[in-house]
C-alpha cells in the first residue's frame, strides 16, 4: 500500500513548525517555558525518577497539574 503524502506541497521547516504550533493550539495545548526553583526541580526529578527526557518531564508536569486541580475542586 503506498504511503499517503504528509502535505500536498513541500513545506519549509518554519512553515512546518508554524502549522504544528497552530494544530496544537487548536487542540487546546499551551507552551510553557519558565525557570523553576531548585525545590521544584528536585520534585520534578523525583516525579520523573531522574529522567530528563522531554516526554518524562511533560508527563510528570501534566499529571501533577491535573492532580492539583482535582484537589482544588474538592
Amino acid at each position: 500500500m503506498p504511503r499517503k503524502p504528509i502535505a500536498v506541497t513541500a513545506m519549509s521547516p518554519a512553515e512546518r513548525r508554524r502549522k504544528s504550533d497552530e494544530d496544537k493550539r487548536h487542540r487546546g495545548e499551551v507552551r510553557i517555558t519558565a525557570w523553576i526553583s531548585a525545590d521544584a526541580a528536585a520534585a520534578l526529578m523525583v516525579l520523573t525518577e531522574g529522567s530528563t527526557e522531554r516526554g518524562a518531564i511533560k508527563a510528570a508536569i501534566e499529571q501533577a497539574l491535573v492532580r492539583a486541580a482535582v484537589r482544588v475542586r474538592v
